[in-house]
C-alpha cells in the first residue's frame, strides 16, 4: 500500500491505494494536531510502504514531521508530476481527492523521489534563509516586470538609457528619471522602486548568512 497526501493550509486530502494504483480509501482531515494522528493512524492501519507529500517543505510539512516522528517513510512529490499524472487521466477534474490518488501513484511509481528528513539547528536555519530569499527573488521579479511597464507609460524609450533593473545603482537611475513628477503613477512607482532597494538589500544580506553558515566543501 502506498499514500499520497495532498497538503493545503486547513486541511489535508489523503489517499491510500494499493498495488496495482487503485484507490482503496480517501480521507480529508484537518491540518492540525489531531487531523495528524488520524492521518497516521490511517497509514500505520493500511500498512503504507511509503507516504507522498505535496508541498512537504510547506504546508505538509507539520504533517511530514508526525509521519516521522511514527517511522513512517515520507517522501516530496513535486507539483509538477502531479499535474500530469492528472492529466493523463482525463475526465477526472482537479479536486484535493483526486490529487491525493495522483500523488500516491507517483509515489508508488517513482523510486527516486526526495526523501523528506526532520531538520532542527543549522540546517534548519539555512532552510529558512533559503526560503525567505526565494521569496524576496520572487517578489522583486513581480516589481521590477510592474516597473518597467510604469517607466514605459512615464518614459517613453527609458530603457534606452535603463534596460536593467537588477541592482541598487539602476534603481537609484529610475528613481532619478522620476524626479519632479508629481502624478499618482509617478508616485506609486517610486515607492516600489524603493521596495526593490529594499528587497535587493534583504536579499543579499540572506545570500551572505548563508554562504557564511553553509559547511566547506569536501575536501578532494
Amino acid at each position: 500500500m502506498y499514500a499520497g497526501v495532498d497538503s493545503h493550509k486547513d486541511t489535508l486530502a489523503v489517499a491510500v491505494i494499493d498495488g496495482a494504483g487503485r484507490a482503496v480509501t480517501r480521507r480529508q482531515v484537518r491540518n492540525d494536531a489531531a487531523g495528524f494522528a488520524q492521518l497516521t493512524a490511517l497509514v500505520l492501519e493500511h500498512s503504507c510502504v511509503r507516504v507522498g507529500i505535496e508541498g512537504s517543505t510547506n504546508f505538509g510539512w507539520p504533517a511530514a514531521m508526525h509521519l516521522l516522528e511514527a517511522g513512517v517513510t515520507v517522501v516530496e512529490v513535486p507539483p509538477l508530476m502531479t499535474s500530469r499524472e492528472r492529466r493523463a487521466r482525463p475526465g477526472q477534474g482537479k479536486t484535493d481527492p483526486v490529487d491525493a490518488v495522483a500523488i500516491a501513484r507517483i509515489t508508488a511509481r517513482e523510486t527516486s523521489l526526495p526523501p523528506v528528513r526532520p531538520m532542527e539547528g543549522l540546517p534548519a536555519d539555512l532552510r529558512v534563509l533559503t526560503d525567505y530569499r526565494e521569496q524576496l527573488v520572487a517578489e522583486r521579479t513581480a516589481t521590477a516586470n510592474r516597473v518597467h511597464a510604469d517607466l514605459g507609460w512615464l518614459r517613453p524609450g527609458y530603457q534606452q538609457q535603463l534596460p536593467r533593473l537588477t541592482q541598487p545603482a539602476y534603481l537609484r537611475a529610475a528613481l532619478a528619471l522620476l524626479d519632479g513628477d508629481t502624478s499618482v503613477r509617478a508616485t506609486v512607482t517610486r515607492k516600489r522602486l524603493d521596495r526593490m532597494i529594499e528587497i535587493t538589500a534583504s536579499s543579499l544580506g540572506c545570500a551572505s548568512r548563508s554562504a557564511r553558515w553553509s559547511p566547506p566543501p569536501a575536501a578532494r
